[in-house]
């Protein structure tokens, strides 16, 4: 995996499209983008399960016409369904956009920094931890400092909670809470 500028970084966690990665000395928190593809891949799922099930019950019990017509419904969901795995794939290995990092651990200087480079507080006052999201019934990660707050992750009950991301923190050394 690389950054955009050519720089070779490591993956050390994802949850939902929200990515760590580590280039150097450097911790970078990353949006891929997924937004609602993991939604939209249960939906359709479910959906081909449904007409898949009740096709196959209506051709054999009831009639063989309506069965054939919610099999190819089907088939239709489970194909939309299929085209999401590539899409994330590409997503997932494209190089990392410099406006998809919300936020960098600048581990040498001793700072967080907000996707531009700026600033927002020494990592000796940074805390990250689970956060509530009014949306959702999976946390979003935070990272707390004196001057504020600011949501570096969010899972998703679908496509993966926080852990994998919080525990690769916990492993950096870096400040952490449940």
């Amino acid at each position: 995996m690389e950054l955009e500028s050519g720089e070779a970084v490591t993956l050390l966690g994802e949850a939902n499209g929200y990515q760590l990665l580590e280039g150097g000395r450097r911790l970078l928190f990353v949006d891929r983008g997924w937004g609602f593809i993991p939604t939209l891949r249960f939906v359709l799922g479910l959906l081909a399960f449904i007409f898949g099930i009740n096709g196959l019950i209506f051709g054999i019990t009831a009639s063989l016409p309506a069965g054939g017509v919610l099999l190819g419904l089907a088939t239709v969901f489970g194909v939309a369904l299929q085209q999401t795995f590539p899409y994330l794939e590409r997503r997932r290995a494209a190089p990392v956009k410099k406006s998809e990092v919300l936020a960098i651990v600048a581990r040498d200087e001793g700072k967080l920094l907000d996707g531009e480079g700026q600033a927002l507080a020494d990592l000796s006052t940074v805390r990250f931890a689970p956060a509530m999201q009014l949306t959702s019934s999976a946390s979003a990660l935070e990272a707390s400092y004196a001057g504020g707050k600011l949501v570096v992750a969010r899972g998703n009950p679908l496509s993966g909670s926080i852990d994998e991301i919080l525990d690769a923190l916990k492993r950096a050394g870096l400040r952490t809470s449940q």
